[in-house]
């Protein structure tokens, strides 16, 4: 997008009193195809493209005419709680190729842009993936392999997650490491032979899903974790630009979950009287899926040298009265927990 990794987006806004040759250097300088009409106040007025201005010249207008009278009124737009995702599937029902990001005044404050989403251009945020669990659930299978290196198909879980996010243009890469960790840096070694590169962060003890955190060089940008055994489908690249865009502390991606009780539910009141009875009730809600984005800046808050969960460190952000955010994914998602989730990945794969 002009993009949610930052604020280049700025560079397209004009004034729409300016005129079209002016118009055209603001286009010609961002290298994109269009421009943002906004006014005094950063209010979003209306949208101009490349298509607008060879409309216009056609039609009899000059290079000093002002861009308010050729540019696209009242643009399709969409709030900050829009997802990268459902911001694609807006693009792409509209037949559009960007959609401002607005705040509740109408004042731009991001841009979706369809060519940056389904980019695969190489991004410099970095990538954590933790792989020091100890996979106790499931049994004799990780007594001398560590769960992140079970295989599914041909390949271990840990590889099918690196290379995915490889292919959607991430190269910098840290993996938390503890148990049987010797096995995992000989398998990958410094990346280069995987496309990218691969620094170490050896646990000295169990660190939780967060712990490892404190061990991680100074960042300048947001990056992303993922826990080591968790197969998906989803686009990390929209996750990291969903985060930024929003302005979010952390984000943490969620699966909707349904669960049908399998009896009739009674409802009584404090003295017993029966209120309501619900045969076979079905509850939604979200599942904590073990992938995030993080901003660099609230590292301060994972202790040193302590085990410290994913779910503490976004306790302390409600509590410090920060911003963290859900990211709700509709795409395929499994964490190998137990036998049984190892036995449903492999069918998947094969499938």
């Amino acid at each position: 997008m002009c993009s949610s990794l930052g604020k280049e987006w700025r560079d397209l806004c004009l004034a729409p009193d300016m005129s079209i040759r002016d118009a055209l250097r603001c286009i010609d300088k961002a290298a994109k195809q269009f421009a943002l009409a906004v006014d005094g106040d950063g209010v979003l007025v209306g949208v101009l493209t490349d298509g607008n201005i060879r409309r216009a010249l056609i039609s009899g207008s000059t290079l000093e005419s002002p861009v308010d009278r050729i540019m696209t009124a009242d643009p399709a737009r969409v709030d900050a709680t829009v997802t990268a995702e459902q911001a694609m599937r807006l693009m792409t029902e509209k037949d559009v190729s960007h959609l401002p990001v607005v705040d509740g005044g109408g004042r731009v404050i991001g841009l979706w842009s369809r060519k940056d989403l389904q980019s695969t251009k190489e991004l410099p945020n970095s990538v954590v993936l933790m792989a020091g669990g100890l996979g106790t659930r499931l049994g004799s299978l990780t007594e001398t392999c560590p769960k992140p290196m079970l295989r599914v198909g041909e390949q271990p879980l840990l590889e099918i997650i690196l290379r995915q996010y490889v292919r959607t243009g991430f190269r910098r890469f840290y993996m938390a490491v503890n148990y049987l960790a010797d096995s995992i840096i000989e398998h990958f070694g410094d990346g280069s032979a995987f496309g990218c590169r691969i620094e170490y962060l050896r646990e000295n003890k169990r660190m939780g899903t967060a712990g490892a955190l404190s061990l991680l060089p100074a960042q300048e940008l947001p990056f992303l974790v993922a826990n080591g055994d968790v197969l998906t489908h989803m686009n990390m690249r929209w996750l990291l630009f969903d985060h930024v865009v929003r302005g979010a502390a952390a984000t943490m991606v969620v699966k909707r979950h349904s669960f049908t009780v399998p009896y009739g539910v009674v409802d009584a009141d404090a003295g017993g009287v029966i209120t309501g009875i619900r045969e076979k009730p079905e509850y939604n809600f979200c599942v904590n899926a073990g992938m995030y984005a993080i901003s660099p800046d609230i590292l301060p808050l994972i202790p040193a040298d302590t085990f410290f969960d994913m779910p503490d460190l976004f306790k302390a952000l409600v509590a410090g009265g920060r911003k963290p955010f859900i990211y709700q994914t509709e795409d395929y998602w499994l964490d190998i927990g137990h036998i049984g989730d190892y036995e449903r990945a492999q069918r998947d794969m094969v499938e």
